[in-house]
C-alpha cells in the first residue's frame, strides 16, 4: 500500500513540476516579446528622441502653407548635421529601426548608401501626415508634414521627387 502512495505522490510532483515548467516558459516568452516591441522605434518615440539629440536642429512652421502644390497646416524638420557623431549615428539606427503600423510606406530609395524614406498616415484617401526620412551617416533627417492633404496629389509629388 506504501507503494501506490509514493507513486502517486511522484507522479502528481511531475505533473506540478511540469506544470511549472510550462508556466515559467509562457511568462519567459511574454516577458521577451514586451522587450522586443519596447525597442520598436514608432514615429512618436523617434520624434521624442530627434529634439532631445545633442546638436538636434530643430525648425516648425505651423502656418498654412504649400509644399509640391499640396496645402499642408504645418511641417517640422528635425537635422542632425551639427550633431556629434555617436549622435548621428544613433538616429540613423533609430531611423533604420522605425517599425510604426499607423504608417504606410510610399517608397524608400537607396543612392549611395543614403536611405530616404516617404511614409504617410491615412484616413482613407486622405492623408493626415507625410514624413521623409534621411538616413545618412553624414546628416540624418526628419521631415513632417501635417494636414489634410489628397493622396492623389501626394503621390505626384513623390514620384517628381524620385
Amino acid at each position: 500500500m506504501d507503494e501506490r502512495l509514493r507513486k502517486r505522490a511522484s507522479t502528481g510532483q511531475k505533473c506540478k513540476y511540469k506544470t511549472m515548467k510550462k508556466i515559467v516558459f509562457f511568462v519567459m516568452a511574454i516577458l521577451l516579446c514586451g522587450t522586443v516591441s519596447a525597442q520598436r522605434h514608432t514615429v512618436k518615440r523617434l520624434i521624442r528622441e530627434g529634439k532631445a539629440a545633442e546638436g538636434a536642429n530643430i525648425e516648425h512652421a505651423e502656418t498654412d502653407l504649400s509644399w509640391k502644390g499640396i496645402q499642408v497646416d504645418g511641417v517640422e524638420m528635425i537635422s542632425f548635421g551639427d550633431s556629434p557623431d555617436p549622435v548621428r549615428k544613433q538616429m540613423n539606427r533609430a531611423i533604420r529601426d522605425l517599425d510604426d503600423p499607423a504608417y504606410e510606406t510610399l517608397i524608400s530609395m537607396n543612392q549611395d548608401g543614403v536611405l530616404v524614406w516617404w511614409l504617410v498616415k491615412k484616413e482613407g484617401r486622405k492623408v493626415k501626415e507625410v514624413m521623409i526620412l534621411r538616413a545618412d551617416d553624414d546628416e540624418p533627417g526628419i521631415w513632417r508634414f501635417k494636414g489634410e492633404m489628397d493622396l492623389d496629389s501626394v503621390l505626384k509629388a513623390v514620384s517628381s521627387n524620385s
